[in-house]
């Protein structure tokens, strides 16, 4: 009956449901008069009002909320309809006619938590929250939409989004489909590509192996060049035959490329080692910098001088002549951005830059400029022709 204080700033509209089988009663009472203290626009609808003797209560209602009772039977799917058309039409405008005065203040720092169904995002977010802000259930995909909190951190406003669960696409667009869940799978995509930061949630594995839907949404990660935590939660369940350290290390294994990406054992249930996963988003965040482009051609002449160089473009033997061999160079380098951190090398010949050659520049720049647990997105590029070839690692 009592709205908790922390739901309240995320409460647009308000739809009160009453027992047309029922007279008003003291408790009614009580929330509707939570639901006024708000000040925010709400429909009153009376469920179970397929049988017209309960006309006389009806009224009642109306009465006592100064409103005319929407009519529905949700066990005969009677009135549903018309339901959705005065919540869209009527409700959410109402709702959004002053959202321009009480927008809140755009946090300083967005975090995504992403995971399969079931993986204990609601949980942590209610961790991180301090109290419960998200429903908890042991059935997978209770969370249907995305859920807010906000914690002050180092002076900054951060802003945790607990996403719905990403399950199999067969079972997400499969034969027996829910449009709901489609809509929530998609907006946890959209969240992705709008966060600064993502926690990647899974759940131990007796092998330290990552499951299959697991590796997917790495993948999706991967290609988002969003900086990311793996976390593995329940850690409570997995303690007594794993070290912490030990586990971590087998788990890399199976990352591939994607090796490099800090992770962290935790428990939402119990609190174990949260601390330590907001001091890993402080120190993931805080590497994100402008390197100055001075630095970065000195490393680029040193990395250089570290390699024998590699042939771009073989001598062609003609008439007892051979053209030399030609090699390849770099030039100068600078950072284009640093959401993802971007940049730019100038040589002679981008389109024959072999992969370990890219891997090499990759793990180098990571280990010279303190960059772990970024992704980064390289381009080389042909001053002259303007030629560009692109490369993105994923790796952190």
């Amino acid at each position: 009956r009592k709205i908790p204080a922390e739901w309240i700033d995320q409460i647009e509209a308000v739809i009160f449901m009453v027992d047309a089988s029922e007279s008003p009663n003291s408790l009614d009472r009580e929330c509707l008069d939570s639901i006024r203290k708000l000040n925010r626009p709400f429909l009153v609808v009376a469920n179970k009002a397929d049988r017209r003797s309960f006309a006389e209560n009806l009224n009642d209602y109306a009465k006592m909320t100064g409103k005319s009772p929407i009519e529905v039977s949700v066990e005969k799917k009677e009135g549903l309809k018309d339901l959705e058309e005065i919540v869209l039409s009527t409700l959410l405008p109402l709702a959004h006619k002053d959202e321009s005065k009480t927008a809140q203040k755009a946090a300083d720092l967005k975090i995504l938590i992403l995971g399969r169904p079931n993986s204990g995002k609601s949980s942590l977010i209610n961790r991180l929250a301090g109290t419960k802000i998200s429903m908890v259930s042991e059935i997978p995909g209770t969370t249907r939409d995305s859920i807010e909190c906000r914690k002050k951190i180092k002076n900054k406003e951060w802003e945790f989004v607990d996403s719905a669960g990403v399950r199999k696409k067969a079972k997400i667009y499969g034969k027996h489909s829910d449009p709901v869940e489609i809509f929530s799978s998609l907006k946890a995509m959209e969240e992705l590509k709008r966060c600064d930061l993502c926690i990647l949630l899974i759940e131990p594995h007796a092998r330290a192996l990552m499951a299959t839907q697991d590796k997917k949404l790495l993948r999706l990660v991967r290609e988002s060049l969003v900086p990311t935590l793996l976390a593995v939660n329940k850690w409570d369940l997995m303690k007594e035959d794993w070290k912490d350290g030990a586990y971590r290390s087998e788990l890399r294994r199976d990352l591939g490329e994607m090796y490099f990406l800090p992770s962290i054992c935790i428990s939402a249930k119990t609190g174990y080692h949260i601390k330590h996963l907001l001091d890993e988003l402080i120190q993931m965040e805080a590497r994100r910098k402008k390197i100055p482009t001075s630095q970065l051609n000195k490393w680029l002449e040193k990395i250089q001088r570290l390699k024998q160089p590699r042939v771009a473009k073989r001598g062609i033997q003609a008439k007892g002549l051979r053209t030399p061999n030609q090699y390849l160079k770099y030039n100068y380098m600078v950072q284009t951005g640093e959401s993802p951190m971007s940049f730019q090398i100038f040589c002679n010949a981008p389109q024959s830059v072999p992969k370990d050659e890219k891997r090499f520049i990759e793990n180098s720049m990571r280990e010279s400029f303190d960059l772990g647990g970024l992704p980064l997105s390289i381009n080389f590029r042909a001053k002259s022709k303007g030629k560009t070839f692109s490369i993105r690692s994923k790796s952190r």
